[in-house]
């Protein structure tokens, strides 16, 4: 059971479709491990459906219904031939949130870097990321097909690597993961940052995260998380400005972080 959730407000935003894309990620993915907020997700559905079936009529105009007509009567069918985007390692597509478990679809547009496996798995290897591909949350499938270890990780310090995922809507979307028992430099934030544990743990002076748990900090809290001492601790998280460093040394970097 997890500890920690999006607050209502959010949760509310979220079922008018009214969050932006990367945060709306963000709790698609929470509740994939957080059967409290689907089933809170679900009622506000029930409410917000039973609202404008009795909230009164709108009358449209004629101009508004032949636009309609109009854009249904040009839309074209897809060709089936044409090459897809998707055989390209680095390309731009619609991010697709799976709504299968959330009952969201499609939640936006963005920059979606994929990076191909750059070598032969051996069959060990083979197995493990056919186990890891189970652990992903349905709504990051579109980007980690393979498990988190077929990534492309890039380092950040000597204990977070960094694997973004999108650009879109103000937001950077990355996986973060913090090395077993590694503490992160400390930091405030910028803009908002919203964070769900994917795996392992993490703690601060705000409290202990594991599986699931869904964060949201900002210009208010400074913290240096800290993974737990038994794995690596790897973190989805939706940035709206670039972390502010409140080391000596990192006040030094500071200028240079985007």
């Amino acid at each position: 059971m997890n500890n920690w959730h999006p607050h209502q407000e959010m949760l509310v935003e979220y079922s008018a479709g009214n969050l932006p894309n990367a945060q709306s990620l963000c709790v698609s993915v929470h509740m994939h491990y957080c059967t409290e907020c689907k089933l809170a997700y679900d009622k506000l559905l029930v409410l917000g459906s039973r609202l404008w079936e009795e909230g009164p009529p709108v009358k449209v105009s004629n101009n508004c219904r032949h636009q309609l007509m109009s854009l249904l009567d040009d839309g074209e069918e897809p060709d089936t031939n044409k090459p897809t985007p998707s055989s390209k390692v680095e390309h731009k597509e619609r991010i697709c949130c799976a709504g299968g478990d959330t009952g969201r679809g499609e939640i936006g547009g963005g920059e979606i870097i994929r990076n191909a496996v750059p070598y032969k798995l051996n069959d060990l290897q083979q197995g493990q990321i056919h186990t890891e591909s189970c652990q992903v949350p349905k709504p990051l499938q579109t980007w980690v097909k393979d498990g988190w270890t077929s990534l492309n990780w890039q380092f950040c310090m000597p204990v977070l690597s960094v694997a973004p995922l999108a650009d879109f809507q103000g937001y950077r979307v990355a996986l973060h993961k913090i090395k077993a028992g590694g503490q992160v430099v400390a930091h405030t934030h910028r803009g908002t940052e919203v964070t769900v544990v994917l795996k392992g743990s993490f703690s601060d002076q705000y409290g202990h995260y594991k599986e699931g748990d869904f964060l949201c900090r900002d210009a208010s809290h400074g913290h240096a998380p800290t993974a737990s001492q038994d794995m690596d601790c790897i973190c989805l998280t939706a940035l709206e400005a670039p972390v502010k460093l409140t080391s000596w040394w990192g006040r030094v970097l500071n200028p240079f972080l985007r």
